[in-house]
């Protein structure tokens, strides 16, 4: 029984996904596969088309590993529609979007600049973003008692954790919708207050950028590091492997917003990060970072 102001729907159906890069699509999958109709915005038709041929291939092996026919492949893709026009949310009532766009507080503001147009109030907005501001954020949205923090991890299929942050004024109702949401497809959702890097960056970043800074200084290599810490604190993979999965751009962004949010100098990104940022060694998703993947 819900009983709010304004009337949110209590039992989301229908999925809205903006964003088609790899967060985007990993979400879109855990959706689809979880039984719900899937709407995935990108306003770059390249990257649309790109992500529609990526998303077919990720249910088609989920599909073929679970030994799943033809039809049942069929009928899942068919809950997915693609399209670069927002009005998508409103033709198929989408009742919860997420945006998974790139990390910057403009790009965010104007994604649901738009998506407010398409939606009405009692549609639950999210954000996945991995450090920014709720707070921040919900000043750009209408009506921002519907609105929240949702961070899935990257790959999503794999990682079972997501982080909820709701802001000083998400409805209570809101976040026990979305902690159901999250509970229904399997996953495990912990809610935290807005802080920089909320649970997990706020201890994992500075962890990777220690070693960055142990680089810095020489202290040792990158092998010897990530092996220390594998084999020392038990980690499954190194922090500098790690960096070079999650993408040394997006830890050099990351620890940037926590220097900048706690004005110490232990935040301060490690300069071989950002030497190699700038040289776009950005880790695996270019071949190229801490370690070489060619």
């Amino acid at each position: 029984m819900c009983s709010l102001m304004p009337n949110f729907m209590c039992e989301i159906k229908s999925i809205g996904v903006i964003g088609s890069g790899a967060m985007g699509l990993g979400i879109a999958e855990h959706f689809l596969i979880s039984g719900y109709n899937v709407s995935v915005i990108d306003s770059q038709l390249e990257n649309l088309n790109k992500g529609f041929f990526l998303l077919k291939e990720k249910i088609n092996k989920y599909g073929i590993k679970n030994k799943l026919s033809s039809q049942e492949i069929e009928s899942i893709l068919d809950r997915c529609l693609f399209s670069t026009s927002y009005s998508l949310l409103k033709d198929r009532d989408v009742n919860f979007v997420i945006e998974a766009v790139y990390e910057d507080i403009e790009v965010k503001s104007k994604v649901f600049e738009s998506v407010v147009q398409y939606v009405d109030e009692k549609v639950i907005l999210a954000t996945n973003t991995s450090s920014l501001s709720i707070e921040e954020l919900a000043g750009f949205v209408q009506s921002p008692e519907r609105f929240l923090g949702v961070h899935f991890f990257n790959p999503v299929k794999h990682m079972p954790l997501v982080e909820i942050i709701p802001h000083s004024l998400t409805h209570i109702d809101v976040i026990q919708i979305v902690k159901s949401l999250i509970s229904n497809t399997q996953k495990v959702g912990v809610v935290c207050k807005d802080s920089p890097g909320f649970i997990v960056n706020k201890l994992l970043i500075p962890m990777i950028n220690q070693a960055g800074q142990m680089l810095d200084k020489g202290i040792a290599c990158p092998q010897d590091i990530d092996r220390a810490m594998t084999l020392g604190a038990k980690i499954p993979m190194g922090p500098l492997k790690l960096a070079d999965f999650i993408g040394l751009d997006i830890v050099v962004a990351i620890q940037n917003i926590l220097y900048h949010e706690e004005k110490n100098d232990y935040y301060k990104p490690a300069k071989c990060f950002a030497s190699l940022v700038e040289k776009g060694c950005l880790g695996l998703k270019t071949k190229k970072g801490i370690y070489d993947y060619e």
